[in-house]
């Protein structure tokens, strides 16, 4: 019986630290599948929802952690001494047709920057944290993406940080679903405004139009409670 009851102690023991090494095992997997590598953190902070008219502050920060040794980005890192840092604005159209809310259209920094920087510049290896302020006013409604990004020379791929922001009805919502549903402007819903690898409907034969009509949410009120 004692051999026995050794025999089974042992048999739990050698259970236990297998167990506890798989999940240990698992655990640092997924640790490592949730933060890739990045020697480069990118920040952009707005200092409030800009909503129609609405001057807002713009800071957008990149930090150089570290000087990678081998490929990252498919770069070298001798590239970001000649790097570039930018911010751009992009808008979908709101109310129109399908296609158009499908289009993101560039609009120019004249017509979005009240004053600061968009655009840096410079050596990158020298600079390991470059910092751009601005003011900005976002002049039409739609929804619109704040993008900014960070390349080295000749770069075909570049880290960004983009903002998706629904503008219309005198308010600003972040297009993160729990934000905009929470909104007055939750009709617009979370339809993919912009992006391009839907398939485009034939409006020529068969026209969809976006009815994105404030006077509709009681109805979309009653539609959810059913």
């Amino acid at each position: 019986m004692k051999k026995i009851a050794i025999t089974m102690l042992f048999i739990i023991l050698f259970i236990t630290i297998f167990f506890h090494s798989s999940c240990s095992l698992e655990e640092g997997n997924i640790n490592v599948t949730e933060r890739p590598y990045s020697p480069i953190d990118l920040t952009l902070d707005i200092s409030s929802m800009p909503s129609l008219g609405k001057t807002v502050e713009l800071t957008f920060t990149v930090e150089v952690k570290d000087l990678w040794d081998s490929l990252w980005m498919g770069q070298t890192v001798d590239t970001i001494s000649n790097a570039k840092v930018s911010i751009d604005f992009f808008w979908a159209d709101i109310h129109g047709s399908y296609s158009e809310a499908r289009n993101l259209v560039q609009i120019s920094h004249e017509d979005v920057l009240v004053d600061g920087e968009l655009n840096w510049e410079g050596n990158a290896l020298e600079n390991r944290e470059i910092t751009l302020h601005s003011h900005i006013r976002l002049p039409k409604e739609g929804v619109w993406q704040i993008r900014a990004t960070f390349s080295g020379q000749g770069w075909t791929s570049m880290p960004s940080f983009t903002k998706s922001i629904a503008v219309a009805d005198g308010e600003a919502v972040s297009m993160v679903e729990r934000y905009l549903e929470s909104s007055k402007i939750a009709y617009i819903g979370y339809f993919p405004y912009g992006n391009g690898y839907q398939k485009i409907l034939d409006e020529e034969h068969a026209p969809v139009i976006l009815e994105l009509d404030i006077a509709t949410r009681h109805l979309l009120r009653e539609r959810k409670s059913c």
